[in-house]
C-alpha cells in the first residue's frame, strides 16, 4: 500500500535520525556491525518492493498521476481523538457527532481509547525513571506519535466537523516539501502511526506497571 510504505519510510528516517543523535554519529548505520545488516534489509526492500515502486514510477512517466482527494474532508477532526467514531458496537450513542463530519466513517474513526491516553500519561511521568535504553525508546516513540498526529490533522484544523485554523498547518509545511503527497489527499490515514507508536508506549507502561505492581496484575 502506498499509503504505508511512505509511512514507514519517514518513519524509518526518524529512527535513523534519532540514533545518530543519541550515538552522536551520524554515519553510525554504515559501521561495519551494521553492515551485514543494511545489506540484507535494502536487497530484500529491491527484491519485495522495488517492482510495486517500480510500476508507480513507470506509469506516472507514461501518463502523468492526476487528481486527489480533498485533504480537508479526509482530515482528522480533533474530537475524534475522544469520541468513538461510526464503527463501534455502540454507535447510535455518538452518532450526534461522527454523522456531522466529512468524509466516511471508515476514515474518521480513530478513537484510540481513554486507558491509552492514561497509560501515555504514566508513560511520560515515569520517563526519567526508566532505564536509558527505555527512555531513549519513549522519546523517539512520543516523537513519532506527534509528528503524524498533527500531519493527520491536515490543511486545516477542524472541531466538530467545523474548520477553526486553515492557516500555515504543518501538514501544508509537508506538501510544499514533499509535493507528491498531494496525491494521497487522507492526511487521517497517518492515524496508523499514531496508533502504533501509542500501541508501543502503552507496552512500555504496561510492563512498568506490571513491575511495580505485580500483585495486581488482574486489575491492571
Amino acid at each position: 500500500d502506498y499509503y504505508y510504505f511512505l509511512y514507514c519510510v519517514l518513519t524509518a528516517i526518524f529512527i535513523i535520525i534519532w540514533y545518530a543523535v543519541i550515538n552522536k554519529n551520524a554515519w553510525f548505520v554504515v559501521r561495519k556491525k551494521h553492515c551485514a545488516a543494511l545489506a540484507t534489509f535494502t536487497i530484500a526492500s529491491l527484491l519485495l518492493i522495488g517492482p510495486m515502486l517500480g510500476a508507480l514510477f513507470l506509469g506516472n512517466y507514461r501518463d502523468p498521476l492526476l487528481g486527489n482527494h480533498n485533504p480537508v474532508n479526509f482530515s482528522l477532526d480533533f474530537l475524534a481523538l475522544f469520541i468513538p467514531g461510526g464503527h463501534w458496537m455502540f454507535n447510535q450513542w455518538t452518532q450526534f457527532y461522527w454523522s456531522k463530519l466529512p468524509g466516511n466513517i471508515g476514515e474518521s474513526s480513530v478513537y484510540l481509547g481513554i486507558s491509552v491516553y492514561f497509560i501515555l500519561g504514566y508513560v511520560w511521568i515515569k520517563r526519567k525513571k526508566l532505564e536509558r535504553r527505555i527512555e531513549q525508546q519513549v522519546y523517539l516513540w512520543f516523537i513519532t506519535f506527534g509528528f503524524f498526529l498533527l500531519m493527520a490533522l491536515g490543511p486545516a484544523f477542524q472541531v466538530d466537523g467545523k474548520i477553526i485554523w486553515d492557516t500555515a498547518m504543518p501538514y501544508t509545511l509537508l506538501i510544499n516539501v514533499l509535493p507528491f503527497m498531494k496525491l494521497s489527499g487522507l492526511p487521517v490515514r497517518m492515524m496508523i502511526m499514531v496508533i502504533f507508536g501509542g500501541s508501543l508506549l502503552c507496552a512500555i507502561g504496561f510492563g512498568e506497571l506490571f513491575k511495580q505492581f505485580s500483585h495486581k496484575k488482574i486489575f491492571i
